[in-house]
């Protein structure tokens, strides 16, 4: 039986491997002697069970020997021609040198080196191992295939220096735009558009944050491109945008509950913005909105300001402009009819409100309705037509009682009907106008109808009428001269025409001393009508409550009535008293006034009118203090019937100006 042949070192040219190892195809064994099993070429039994029938030499060793024995060390380069195998797994270890390139493991390729492993590079931490794929820098790409559908899970193009995931495959669109044509594109994610939620894995997951510093662009490619954000029904958790400033504060956020999209801004303002021009401007400290390009100070809850011409419009489903606001005027319903009034051909209207005359209590929608106080500063005008246009048979109603117009300038409320006196007429200070045409006194009672009659010419007042100030009349003839004036202070009457005052009926006198024509101021009533009614109802005297001072003449063409009031003991003399009947069953004092309380001219009648007077039932009249009544203490009544009149000088005396 053959021997080992056994020596310490052997010099040739040539090893030639024959074979003839038992039944295997080995051309030649290289093994360690402390595992032959004798000197004589044998081995273990199990040494070549995994040695494979196209292996030509067989080097025997230990897996994860080092540091142990059973390595194969080749001191130099190894280099082979052919393909590179490991079975069952295989490890390279870099030694554990601490400079290059004693740490480093590379596998080059006709351009450089294609793979570098470095344990502590130079141009690295050195405890933080690299490596490196094309570390020289070369035209090299790197790809990681899938299986069946051949995608590039992760290709490098050394030349274009663009890295993508998931690029290409048998399943790609024949559509589908090669990313490796764009030449602003450095790393691509290949996927498809809607896939999630499928069971096309086309989605791509980050599942932590994620970070980027420039811009976001989704483009659209004839499908419904999104950027969505899934709320966390499960757990209630909304999905949020925040802008976040540099020191991480936030700024705002856009987020969605389950029902409802919400923009927050958080400490600023909330800006909606066209070009370089702020349009929409929502103060959060202050709860305001401000529309338009110069809206730029929180005002009012709602506020629009702006360069444009018309600033803006409402309209509803069944109706255009309800509300136009633009260059200086606001309209409200306006336009609708093709005859309706162009508005906009008014250069004096700054606020129109459209409607119908006559439409109060009808089922068009035409009347204007302001339901509490109405405030005027200027003037109001209700002249029966359109500003600049025609129209006519205009009123001005006032319903129900506790109603007012006010007004801090002028209110003119004209006819339509070519008016004698026209606003123009009125004074520049006037309050308010109501126009008519002047009338004749005989005017008034034509056909017996009066201020019923004819055309509606006349104002007409249903209820009272009350004047906190003064009342003037003024006719539009004569140069405008007062008819009458009534003041605070003062009464005065002026006469160009005639004033009349009628009875409940409008009807004038129309003979007689009032319709002569220098009657300037007519008061009509019925003679001794005095607490006797009238056949029809009505009264027929005229009442002045208070004093009534003339300074002419006063003529009566029938009896003056005077109040009388009864004594019968001693009484003091107030306003109301003139004639004074006395019963003196005794002595009884009339106590005077003083003369300047009486007032110039006041005649006071003091008459027995029992009879009864005489030395022991005397009447005594005493004036106040130390007046006197014509230089005495006092006045005596003592015969019967007998009566004294005297007068106040409205100073400090009386005067007898008569006896009985």
């Amino acid at each position: 039986m053959a021997k080992d042949f056994r020596t310490t070192q052997i010099e040739t040219t040539k090893i030639i491997l024959s074979g003839g190892i038992g039944s295997s195809a080995l051309g030649g064994i290289v093994y360690s002697g402390s595992v032959a099993t004798d000197r004589e070429g044998g081995i273990p039994s199990t040494m070549l069970d995994n040695v494979g029938s196209d292996v030509e030499l067989f080097i025997s060793g230990t897996i994860d020997g080092r540091g142990n024995g059973g390595i194969v060390l080749v001191g130099g380069d190894l280099m082979t021609s052919g393909a590179f195998y490991a079975y069952k797994g295989a490890t390279i270890n870099i030694s554990a040198g601490t400079t290059y390139p004693e740490n480093n493991f590379s596998v080059k390729s006709g351009l450089g080196d294609a793979f570098a492993v470095f344990s502590s590079p130079a141009d690295v931490d050195a405890s933080d191992p690299a490596v490196y794929v094309n570390p020289s820098n070369q035209n090299i790409d790197f790809s990681v295939n899938t299986g069946p559908n051949n995608k590039k899970a992760i290709y490098v193009d050394a030349e274009r220096e663009y890295i993508a995931f998931m690029s290409g495959g048998n399943n790609d669109s024949p559509s589908s735009t090669n990313p490796r044509i764009m030449s602003d594109v450095n790393v691509f994610f290949s996927g498809a558009i809607g896939s999630r939620g499928t069971n096309v894995r086309g989605a791509s997951l980050f599942g932590g944050d994620v970070v980027h510093s420039g811009s976001v662009y989704i483009l659209e490619n004839g499908s419904n491109e999104n950027l969505k954000l899934v709320r966390n029904t499960a757990l209630n958790q909304n999905a949020f945008i925040i802008f976040e400033a540099t020191d991480g504060s936030n700024i705002g956020q856009i987020y969605a509950n389950s029902v409802n999209m919400f923009l927050q801004a958080e400490s600023g303002d909330l800006i909606f913005r066209a070009g370089t021009e702020n349009l929409l401007r929502m103060w959060g400290s202050v709860e305001r909105i401000g529309i338009g390009n110069t809206a730029t100070t929180a005002t009012h809850m709602l506020h629009v300001s702006g360069t444009q011409f018309a600033a803006f419009r409402v309209d509803s489903g069944l109706k255009s402009n309800l509300i136009d606001a633009k260059d200086n005027t606001i309209y409200f319903l306006s336009g609708g009819a093709p005859s309706s009034f162009n508005e906009a051909s008014g250069n004096d209207v700054g606020f129109y409100v459209s409607g119908s005359v006559g439409g109060r209590n009808l089922n068009t929608k035409g009347i204007s309705v302001f339901g509490g106080d109405l405030h005027i500063s200027g003037n109001l005008t209700v002249d029966g037509s359109s500003p600049g246009g025609g129209g006519g048979g205009t009123d001005v109603d006032w319903v129900d009682r506790g109603n007012s117009l006010v007004t801090t300038s002028s209110v003119s409320i004209a006819g339509g009907l070519g008016d004698t006196f026209e606003a123009s007429n009125a004074d520049t200070k006037a309050f308010m106008f109501v126009s008519g045409a002047r009338v004749e006194l005989g005017t008034l009672n034509a056909s017996s109808t009066g201020i019923y009659a004819g055309t509606p010419t006349n104002v007409f007042f249903g209820g009272d009428v009350v004047f906190s100030g003064s009342l003037h009349g003024r006719s539009p003839v004569g140069g405008g001269s007062n008819i009458f004036d009534v003041t605070s202070d003062d009464t005065v009457f002026r006469k160009i025409r005639q004033f009349v005052v009628a009875d409940g009926f409008g009807n004038a006198p129309s003979s007689g001393p009032a319709f002569d024509s220098n009657v300037g101021f007519t008061v009509s009533g019925s003679i001794d009508s005095r607490g006797v009614p009238a056949p029809d109802g009505d009264s027929g005297i005229a009442l002045f409550g208070g004093d009534l001072v003339v300074s002419g003449a006063l003529h009566t063409e029938h009896s003056v009535h005077r109040k009388i009031t009864i004594h019968s003991s001693n009484f003091n003399v107030n306003s109301g008293m003139h004639y004074m009947h006395i019963t003196p069953n005794a002595h009884v004092t009339a106590s005077l006034q003083t003369a300047a309380a009486a007032g110039e001219g006041r005649i006071l009648t003091f008459v027995d009118s029992s009879g009864l007077a005489a030395p022991g039932q005397r009447i005594v009249i005493e004036p106040n203090g130390a007046e006197t009544i014509s230089g005495a203490s006092s006045a005596i009544i003592e015969t019967a019937y007998g009566s004294i009149t005297i007068q106040s000088d409205g100073v400090n005396k009386y005067l007898i100006v008569g006896t009985n």
